[in-house]
This record gives structure tokens, C-alpha cells and sequence, in this order.
């Protein structure tokens, strides 16, 4: 699978892009969030710093959330993507929201957690 990427922007600017257009759900609570903040700590991946744009990783998570990308001309099929590393760390981006541009360019609903 490749990612389709705007030849002007990069892959940072094009999920800052869709993570603001973004909606996200706090199940803990089951309210939708106008935030746009996440719940938890967010860092650099250690292991792979600098090697990619998008490095973040999600720890001390406090309260469950999804993450949903809605596509622009959405033909009624949704993916859930569930990044690893359970409640001590979400491997944020690089295998959960950096896959949204794919999804979204095959007009898929994205649900991430």
C-alpha cells in the first residue's frame, strides 16, 4: 500500500490538516470532543527519532478515545484502525492516523483509537 501524498505538502501538514477536520469521541464519557486534545501524554518515538515524520507515541492514557476521519465523498464503508501498544504506549501516527490519507483517498470512513 502506498500513500498518496499531495506533491506540495508533506505528510506532516496533510495529518495536521485532517487531524484538525478530525472528530474525536471520549467513550469514557461518550461526548464528542471539540478540543481536538487527546488523553494522554504524547511524545517522540525514542527508538526512531528523527528517521520519520510522523514519530508520536500516546502514554499515560487516562480515558479511552476514537479518532474519526471523515472522507470527502464517503461510500458508506469504515475501517477501524487500532494502533499497537495497548494503555502504556500507542504507536500514534505510524500505525494509526499516518494510514488515514490512504483510506480516506478510497473514500473509507477512518476510526481510529
Amino acid at each position: 500500500m502506498g500513500f498518496i501524498m499531495n506533491k506540495d505538502r508533506s505528510l506532516n501538514e496533510m495529518m495536521l490538516s485532517l487531524f484538525n477536520k478530525s472528530t474525536i469521541v471520549d467513550l469514557s464519557s461518550e461526548t464528542i470532543s471539540e478540543s481536538k486534545s487527546l488523553s494522554g501524554r504524547i511524545y517522540q518515538d525514542p527508538e526512531h527519532n528523527g528517521e520519520f515524520e510522523l514519530d508520536r507515541v500516546l502514554t499515560d492514557i487516562y480515558a479511552p478515545q476514537l479518532i474519526i476521519f471523515l472522507p470527502d465523498k464517503p461510500n458508506g464503508t469504515g475501517i477501524l484502525i487500532i494502533p499497537g501498544g495497548g494503555y502504556q504506549a500507542v504507536m500514534l501516527d505510524k500505525e494509526g492516523t499516518a494510514l488515514a490519507p490512504e483510506f480516506l483517498s478510497q473514500e473509507l470512513y477512518i476510526i481510529c483509537s
